[in-house]
């Protein structure tokens, strides 16, 4: 399931401000069979044109299996790519979690994998006294929060057992898992309860 939303576009006077959360779901039928587009970035390979301020967007990796969705509660692998919080996406073909889903079932233990976009560079992470003084700093990890809670708050209805959710990161994705494991006096609201620091 590719390019779900988690939280409305930070566009327009949304900008360089928490974004806001889905005050909706969609009628009808939403596809959701290819990536969003990357957060706006720089240093990156991403070309310009899959870029864009709305991508706000998550992809859930589910295995194929026939017990009944309803029946099922397996462990969650919640990925945060690296790029020194200035590039990188999780729309990215080195980021498809298919194989990591794929080879657990093949070790008689499937899980699911979610990865998400979050807002990079001046986006994500601009500092300046008015932006401190109206609270707006550090959205790209605010963005990082808001996904694990929707991931905990849906990811029932996929499969997946909220309460057995493991967050890794690569690059400054492990640093944001370090961010989260001290972040609100090391408070985690119960979004996941073991983490994997790759490099960072």
């Amino acid at each position: 399931f590719l390019g779900i939303p988690y939280l409305q576009p930070p566009i327009g006077d949304r900008r360089f401000h928490p974004a806001d959360t889905l005050s909706s779901s969609w009628n009808g039928t939403k596809s959701a069979t290819s990536y969003a587009h990357s957060c706006v970035g720089y240093g990156t390979s991403i070309p310009l044109a899959e870029m864009s301020e709305d991508c706000l967007y998550l992809n859930v990796i589910r295995p194929h299996l026939s017990d009944n969705v309803s029946n099922l509660r397996l462990p969650v692998a919640v990925f945060i790519h690296g790029g020194d919080f200035s590039g990188g996406s999780a729309s990215q073909e080195q980021y498809n979690l298919s194989f990591i889903v794929d080879k657990s079932v093949q070790l008689g233990q499937p899980m699911l994998a979610v990865s998400f976009n979050y807002r990079l560079s001046a986006w994500g992470f601009l500092f300046s006294n008015q932006l401190r003084d109206t609270g707006a700093t550090n959205i790209g990890l605010r963005d990082q929060r808001f996904a694990l809670a929707w991931i905990h708050e849906n990811i029932a209805g996929f499969g997946g057992d909220p309460d057995k959710v493991t967050l890794w990161g690569q690059g400054a994705g492990a640093t944001s898992v370090g961010f989260h494991i001290t972040a609100y006096a090391g408070r985690n609201d119960s979004l996941f309860r073991a983490a994997i620091m790759q490099s960072g």
